[in-house]
């Protein structure tokens, strides 16, 4: 995704004159807001939230034109309950990983590119819908889905796991740090059991196997460590907690020492 976080006018009216760039993949250009009477185009800002959050995420940039003229927007405190307001409506289910990222003032002018950030959601919140279609993006477009094969294939394929998902494998494990038993819940373990498969896929591949070899071991480490834990803090009451502490410190570091890892390589 372009990184446009310091991005000033110049910057922005530099990228635009490139004649490669279209709207793409990750970005999009709308010229204005839709307003309450506009339905047609809010349902549009509709199908653009739920292609990016269902594919890869992207860029919304508002004040630009489809043929990348850069008019702008005046400045509005409201912007962002006002595209609530729109795609808080009709997307089941509802898309959360969304922001106001960054706002360009336009040179010499009171007006403003203001650009949205749409994350890719998590897998467990996809597929989004609106208008009882879902949107993926496609070369430029939001495209609906034509068939269930083709759901099947984006969303439904049970073995995948995407290195996008590393964040929601950090908040598990790190919460397996600060757990006293170690505890998963059923839609923890699915996404570790993804995560496993993922790196065991990598190993087979000689060219990645020395890259991804070490984080697998690691991995199966914490796999064992995870039972050890439970069976010392049953007996700790009885036997000392001396062999639990010992087993959750090893625990706590190989956790650390595969994130760390981990965040490297994907």
């Amino acid at each position: 995704m372009l990184e446009v976080a310091n991005w000033k006018y110049l910057n922005l009216q530099n990228w635009l004159r490139n004649p490669s760039i279209q709207e793409g993949w990750d970005y999009d250009f709308k010229l204005r807001i839709p307003d309450s009477r506009d339905s047609r185009g809010k349902d549009r800002i509709r199908h653009i939230f739920c292609s990016f959050a269902n594919y890869k995420g992207g860029l919304i940039f508002f004040g630009i034109s489809d043929d990348k003229l850069i008019n702008g927007l005046s400045y509005d405190h409201n912007f962002q309950t006002k595209i609530s307001d729109i795609v808080g409506r009709s997307i089941f289910p509802p898309i959360r990983d969304w922001s106001l990222f960054h706002a360009i003032q336009i040179s010499n002018k009171k007006k403003y590119v203001y650009i949205v950030q749409v994350n890719e959601s998590f897998y467990t919140d996809k597929p989004h819908m609106t208008g009882c279609l879902v949107y993926i993006r496609e070369n430029g477009r939001c495209k609906p889905i034509e068939n269930g094969l083709e759901l099947r294939r984006i969303f439904l394929l049970e073995d995948n796991f995407y290195p996008e998902y590393i964040k929601p494998v950090q908040e598990i494990l790190k919460k397996i740090k600060q757990s006293t038993d170690a505890h998963l819940s059923l839609l923890d373990t699915v996404i570790l059991q993804k995560l496993r498969s993922y790196l065991e896929s990598k190993c087979i591949d000689e060219a990645r196997m020395y890259d991804f070899l070490p984080l697998l071991n690691l991995f199966k480490k914490i796999e064992a460590l995870l039972p050890k834990i439970r069976k010392s803090l049953e007996t700790s009451i009885t036997e000392g907690n001396r062999e639990y502490l010992n087993n959750h410190r090893e625990l706590s570091n190989t956790v650390d020492e595969f994130l760390d890892g981990l965040g490297r390589k994907l």
